[in-house]
């Protein structure tokens, strides 16, 4: 296909988009809400597991609870530092600025800046800005 001058690139469409590597991948960039979606999945998950283990008895219902459990490492650890590197992105920085986040007290300082600053409004070397809900 060659390019017409001043012509945009074609928009992939919805249903051609990789899920997985959309959820669980570095590229790109994403917005503070996208940040607080992907970090609420562990503690929701957790606590889904601790209540099925709290509120009923049985041996299926611990093996259930379990699986929440499990099913909150393998998803929302993952998802957590992907999505703290894409939003290091949207603001322009290198992902690897999410080490800081090892430090502490400087890591409540990063956070509130992840969480409370806009990310930038025009492309970046990570992408174009993302688009959907904007907070601020």
């Amino acid at each position: 296909m060659s390019k017409l001058p001043n012509s945009y690139e074609p928009v992939e469409p919805v249903n051609s988009i990789n899920w997985w590597k959309w959820f669980i991948g570095f590229d790109g960039r994403i917005n503070r809400s996208g940040l607080i979606v992907r970090v609420l999945i562990y503690p929701v998950l957790a606590f889904v597991s601790a209540r099925i283990s709290e509120n009923f008895d049985g041996e299926l219902i611990l093996f259930i609870s379990w699986l929440f459990l499990l099913l909150a490492h393998v998803l929302g650890i993952p998802a957590c530092i992907c999505g703290l590197v894409r939003r290091f992105h949207d603001k322009g920085e290198s992902g690897w600025r999410a080490l800081l986040l090892l430090i502490p007290i400087w890591n409540l300082v990063v956070l509130f800046e992840l969480f409370f600053r806009q990310g930038e409004l025009i492309s970046n070397e990570f992408g174009t800005p993302p688009v959907g809900l904007r907070v601020g």
